[in-house]
């Protein structure tokens, strides 16, 4: 029974000989990390070992086009690229996480901008003995980290008449943001401004929605809030012809005159708006009949609306029309009510008879007769 129990202990001995006394190395921190605008990093090199260990040695490789290291003892830099390790600890069972020693490694590359990649540098191990030929290193490497990006603020903002989104954003310095600058109905965008500065996809002014991209705000690594600026949205009513007339539009016009007789009466229309007045027609009901109208105003501008009134009998109702003109400027048709009515002329007056014009001897006659009235009053005077 001893025998056998001996012989039992053995060889669960040797079976567990490959993991009891095996030992593993590793490195401290994994991954090593290194901030921009920093460029060295401490990275410990340490033997896990779980049982006496005559001796332990091995070297960690890394890219020496990336990285220089200093601060390496105990252990060795014999060439650019490797750092040479070797540990005894006299048969005496290793502390779980001895370390080693701990080299600087200083990054000589170019460091990452905000918001790029990583620089990943992979360290190898190489030669790694524990006298008992079942040592192994855990993977490990070093990250160069760029400068986290800074941040910009971009304002937005727009008057009555539409809506602009967002109203804030942040974004990274050295980049653009995009603002939704969208019109109400009846409204355009009539300008953008602002500090930031930028393109629109639609010129101005539009009723279109405008997608507009600001310029780069700032540049990277500028400090946050460093160059924080401002889009600014002008709405503005969309321009339209303004439909005016005198008489004013819904005006009872007379066109009277002699029975049967033609009037013409005119209707000055104006443009008062900023746009160009479009007339597509003025029509009469029947009775009278348009002669012309302006089928087109500048802003400003006038023209006549010209109608013959067409005048009924003696007696007769008057004749009553209405003329629709119809236009692109904002309200209804203009409508105008025309009504002519016969007048009655009076009788002419009768010239007066004409006196015949006195004679030669008619008017010595008259002189006579003068004379003697006036001898007449005198010699009564005196008596």
């Amino acid at each position: 029974m001893k025998r056998s129990s001996k012989l039992c202990f053995a060889l669960l001995a040797a079976a567990l000989s490959g993991s009891v006394f095996a030992s593993a190395v590793y490195t401290d921190p994994n991954p090593a990390i290194i901030s921009a605008p920093g460029t060295t990093v401490d990275v410990s090199i340490v033997i896990r070992a779980d049982a006496a260990v005559n001796g332990f040695s091995g070297a960690l490789q890394y890219d020496s086009s990336l990285f220089t290291v200093s601060n390496f003892a105990p252990c060795l830099n014999p060439a650019a690229g490797t750092v040479v390790f070797s540990a005894t600890n006299g048969g005496v069972a290793y502390p779980s996480d001895t370390t080693i020693c701990t080299p600087t490694f200083t990054y000589t590359g170019v460091l990452p901008n905000p918001g790029d990649p990583d620089v990943v540098s992979p360290l190898n191990w190489a030669a790694l003995d524990d006298g008992q030929g079942s040592a192994t290193g855990d993977a490990a490497e070093i990250r160069v980290q760029g400068v986290p990006p800074t941040t910009q603020t971009i304002t937005a903002s727009g008057n009555a008449g539409g809506t602009v989104t967002p109203p804030s954003q942040d974004v990274d310095s050295g980049t653009s943001g995009v603002v939704t600058i969208t019109p109400s109905g009846g409204f355009q965008v009539a300008s953008i401004g602002g500090t930031c500065g930028g393109s629109p996809d639609v010129a101005p002014p539009t009723s279109a929605t405008v997608t507009y991209t600001t310029n780069p705000v700032g540049t990277a690594g500028d400090p946050d809030h460093s160059a924080d600026c401002t889009v600014t949205a002008t709405f503005q009513a969309i321009p339209a012809p303004i439909f005016s007339s005198v008489p004013a539009p819904g005006s009872d016009i007379a066109c009277n005159g002699p029975e049967l007789s033609d009037v013409v009466r005119n209707v000055v229309i104006t443009n008062d708006g900023d746009l160009t007045l479009n007339i597509a027609s003025c029509t009469a009901g029947g009775t009278h009949t348009v002669d012309s109208f302006p089928a087109t105003l500048a802003p400003g501008a006038s023209g006549n609306l010209s109608v013959t009134c067409h005048v009924p009998a003696n007696g007769a109702p008057a004749a009553v029309d209405t003329v629709t003109c119809t236009h692109d400027a904002a309200g209804s048709p203009a409508q105008y009510r025309f009504s002519a009515l016969a007048q009655v002329v009076p009788p002419p007056i009768p010239a007066p008879d004409l006196v015949p014009a006195s004679s030669l001897w008619s008017k010595l006659m008259l002189f006579g007769f003068l004379a003697g009235l006036g001898a007449l009053v005198i010699s009564l005077r005196r008596s």
